[in-house]
């Protein structure tokens, strides 16, 4: 028979989200789902103060991000739900940045949800190529757009809507 601090210490199906947000719409998005799926939420902190110039050199050529080592090792969970805003029609660079430089997320099953200002579905499946191109399992690609002129309300509403079409199966039982 196991040995029960063994079980407890197992996360191997504990989803995690990782997420970057410079204005705060991706931590919003990022906690409300970390909340309903009843697990943590880490940042991916960048060591640069990340404005609008530094954002379109980032984007135009694919520039990589400075960032602080990640502060949780990912070993243990599985799914990862990476959340990421979209700069010019792609992935932040210190989410880029972070799918090339942590070959611990090979294997994984990998949900993006992206953030922006306008509708991303068209781009869902670049999103996608891109991730599955660095040796990601990517289990579904998924955008709240218009999110400038939402409220922290209405983003809660937008994940409670993504995670009941979309990611039920991640919920925990008796949350869903």
């Amino acid at each position: 028979e196991p040995h029960p601090v063994a079980i407890v210490a197992d996360n191997s199906s504990q989803p995690l989200v990782i997420y970057y947000s410079r204005t705060g719409k991706a931590q919003t998005v990022a906690t409300a789902l970390a909340r309903r799926l009843s697990c943590d939420h880490v940042p991916i902190v960048s060591k640069r103060s990340i404005g609008i110039m530094t954002i379109t050199l980032d984007q135009l050529f694919n520039r990589d991000d400075a960032q602080e080592p990640f502060s949780r090792s990912l070993g243990h969970y599985n799914p990862l739900i990476i959340v990421s805003p979209i700069w010019f029609m792609k992935l932040s660079s210190p989410v880029r940045t972070f799918l090339q430089q942590h070959p611990e997320l090979r294997g994984k099953d990998i949900y993006i949800i992206t953030t922006s200002g306008g509708p991303m579905e068209r781009k869902n499946q670049a999103i996608a190529e891109f991730a599955k191109a660095k040796g990601l399992n990517v289990r579904g690609v998924f955008n709240i757009s218009g999110v400038m002129r939402k409220t922290k309300e209405d983003l809660e509403a937008d994940v409670k809507m993504l995670i009941e079409k979309n990611l039920q199966h991640l919920a925990a039982p008796g949350t869903r």
